[in-house]
């Protein structure tokens, strides 16, 4: 705690001149004895001219928003802070023209001021937290449109796995049948029929499912076996590889890519 006395000058001239908040400074009957830089820099009044009015006239807008009780009870000794995610400001200066809001951010606190344990006066400080603000806002929002990334991906993971489990596990069910016994015309032919009826179920789910906007394209890609086709839709956005061929009695096989085949 400061005791030499000898400072009070120079800091009180430091506070005025280099202070980042703003103060003001009123006697018991709320006229301004104090007005520092920051008020001059964001109000563009100088102290000359506000020093000696009442801080109600100077600033109406504390009474019609009906803070001036605050100023009171400091006298009574009690101490007020303001919060910007309340109250947006105190006072309503204008904001750096970047930020491209409307008025200054605020937090305040006013306090009673005290001389010797009586109270003759209030101080008010004021911080611009605008700049913060609108940090705390972009990183909400960055927030959020992650978490509705997140979602959409969870609902088309799990349309995926709805719409292709049950065709692809006929389908590479009789793959692997194809692979070992493709001479076997009955095989074939039970594979080509078991295959077919694939056809109603991934058409139906995958129109049913792939309905908002934007949603990815289809398209058809065939399944070719002993000179009769298969066709089964699927999004146009899943690429599609030739599995090793199987030339023996006619039969060739389109599949999914490996790393999908082995998950």
């Amino acid at each position: 705690m400061l005791q030499d006395f000898s400072f009070n000058a120079p800091i009180i001239e430091w506070l005025s001149a280099h202070n980042p908040q703003g103060i003001v400074v009123t006697d018991t009957d709320f006229i301004i004895r104090g007005w520092n830089s920051w008020f001059e820099q964001h109000t563009g009044r100088q102290a000359d001219t506000v020093i000696g009015k009442p801080l109600f006239e100077v600033f109406p807008e504390l009474v019609s928003r009906g803070l001036d009780h605050l100023y009171r009870e400091a006298l009574a000794g009690k101490a007020a802070v303001l919060a910007q995610r309340f109250h947006h400001y105190l006072v309503k200066l204008p904001a750096r023209q970047e930020f491209g809001i409307g008025a200054m951010q605020q937090s305040a606190r006013i306090a009673p001021l005290l001389c010797n344990a009586n109270i003759v006066g209030t101080i008010t400080v004021i911080e611009d937290v605008s700049e913060r603000t609108i940090r705390e806002s972009q990183l909400i929002q960055a927030r959020e449109e992650a978490d509705k990334a997140n979602q959409a991906k969870d609902r088309f993971l799990a349309v995926l796995s709805h719409d292709l489990r049950t065709p692809l596990t006929a389908i590479l069910g009789w793959a692997r049948v194809f692979q070992d016994r493709a001479h076997d015309p009955q095989i074939v032919r039970k594979g080509s029929a078991a295959i077919a009826l694939m056809q109603p179920y991934s058409s139906s789910s995958s129109n049913k499912s792939w309905t908002s906007p934007g949603s990815p394209r289809r398209s058809s890609n065939w399944i070719l076996n002993d000179s009769k086709f298969v066709k089964w839709s699927v999004p146009r956005w899943i690429r599609w590889s030739r599995w090793p061929q199987q030339k023996a009695s006619g039969l060739f096989l389109y599949c999914l890519p490996r790393h999908i085949l082995s998950s």
